[in-house]
């Protein structure tokens, strides 16, 4: 009996702290903005290689902080067509893959590349850029398979066949012989399915 006493203030403390938690669902579609750690390069890296993107600012959910900026996100390099095996236009094709939170929590989640992120100097305000032709970093997406288009980034929508489009643009001659992306660059993935993170209610 007193043993079973003991146990009631750990078990009410355990019942309090689960419920100062909440789980909060980020849903798909949001835009997350993301700073590169390291460069990616068609002429260096292989499908399969991993990097890290730091988070630039904090996404709110309900007016909580769901991920937080300084959070990092790791991604996997999923197709490179390079000149040095015969490509006549570099490709690298990039994906974002789990959500490693500040309180060590780490979340998958399933991210497509969809351009760069570039800051106005005169008002401060943020917007989203699609890379010019001079500086073509990843081709693959179906808004690059239109008639007529000249594409130079990445857009990743679902169920495309993206080994198919990066060999038919690669051997297009439309872009750089190499494509890359240097560390420091500011991205945006959109989430292609809801991320679901617990936070404690006080954060």
């Amino acid at each position: 009996m007193q043993r079973c006493r003991a146990l009631v203030p750990f078990l009410s403390l355990a019942f309090a702290a689960t419920a100062l938690a909440q789980t909060l669902t980020v849903p798909r579609g949001r835009l997350v903005d993301v700073r590169i750690e390291k460069d990616l390069s068609s002429d260096q890296v292989r499908a399969g290689d991993t990097f890290t993107a730091t988070v630039l600012e904090t996404l709110y959910i309900d007016g909580q902080p769901a991920v937080t900026a300084g959070s990092t996100v790791d991604g996997v390099v999923t197709v490179v067509r390079s000149h040095e095996n015969g490509h006549r236009s570099g490709v690298v094709g990039l994906r974002f893959v789990r959500l490693n939170a500040l309180d060590g929590s780490r979340y998958p989640l399933e991210g497509a590349l969809v351009g760069f992120r570039k800051s106005t100097t005169d008002v401060g305000e943020v917007t989203r850029e699609k890379t010019t032709a001079a500086r073509a970093v990843v081709v693959i997406g179906t808004e690059s398979d239109g008639p007529g288009k000249r594409p130079s980034s990445l857009v990743g929508h679902e169920g495309e066949n993206e080994e198919a489009l990066a060999t038919r643009w690669a051997a297009s001659g439309l872009g750089p012989d190499i494509a890359e992306i240097e560390a420091g660059s500011e991205l945006t993935f959109e989430l292609r399915q809801p991320l679901r993170v617990t936070r404690p209610i006080t954060e």
